[in-house]
């Protein structure tokens, strides 16, 4: 009789041993075993395993990988209980990537005169969004790359930005087109002091690059001493 939680343990240590996050996989797999216990189901099955996958209806999408899930935990378990079925593959829809739509560059500028115009007037927001969003823009970052930016991953002198643990856990460098420059602060109406550093992003159309689409972006960082406690 298989003890399906200690069996799920130890194919979780041996896939993160292998390198693999498991992190969603980690989860759901959770949720899979609360759902056999649930049943008093000892022994998994292509039935039990179907009924589990399709459990959120409204989310057609995830059944392939929910189900692709329990197919992996059942190969293992069925290396010492040959009654477990493997569920065959392609049983459910696999989920298919949306087409990315791409913005154009009148599309962009709106977006970032929209980013300014956030209120408040006299606030940091729209300078965050602006920002932000120009970032994306011109350098094809995702957007949890831009956001995790440290101080010590722009530099400006090198025009290279530095993206940490990345996807699959790797770090990159992303360059700056030689139309990024370093500048002072451009934006006077910013408030509060202390602004130390910006980084200009300009747009000649007539010299467009092959890598980015570039286009105006005042990007700002304020240095705001604190106490050590």
């Amino acid at each position: 009789m298989t003890d399906l939680r200690s069996a799920l343990d130890k194919y979780l240590s041996m896939r993160k041993g292998l390198g693999y996050k498991y992190e969603h996989q980690t989860r759901r797999l959770a949720d899979f075993i609360a759902f056999m216990e649930k049943r008093k189901a000892r022994i998994i099955t292509t039935k039990l395993a179907m009924e589990w996958a399709t459990l959120p209806p409204d989310r057609h999408a995830s059944w392939a990988l929910r189900l692709s899930d329990v197919r992996g935990f059942a190969r293992h378990v069925a290396n010492f209980d040959p009654r477990t079925e493997v569920s065959p593959v392609g049983m459910l829809p696999g989920w298919k990537r949306a087409k990315p739509y791409v913005y154009s560059d009148a599309e962009i500028d709106a977006l970032l005169a929209a980013a300014l115009a956030l209120p408040p007037a006299d606030g940091l927001r729209r300078w965050t969004y602006h920002t932000l969003f120009g970032l994306i823009a011109v350098t094809g970052m995702r957007i949890s790359e831009a956001m995790g930016l440290e101080r010590d991953d722009v530099d400006l002198d090198a025009g290279v930005l530095t993206v940490r643990l990345t996807k699959f856990g790797k770090s990159r460098l992303v360059p700056l087109h030689p139309t990024t420059r370093p500048a002072e602060c451009l934006a006077p109406d910013i408030p509060g002091d202390g602004w130390i550093g910006a980084l200009t992003l300009s747009s000649p159309r007539s010299s467009p690059s092959p890598l980015f689409t570039l286009l105006p972006l005042i990007a700002c960082w304020r240095y705001e001493p604190r106490e050590h406690l």
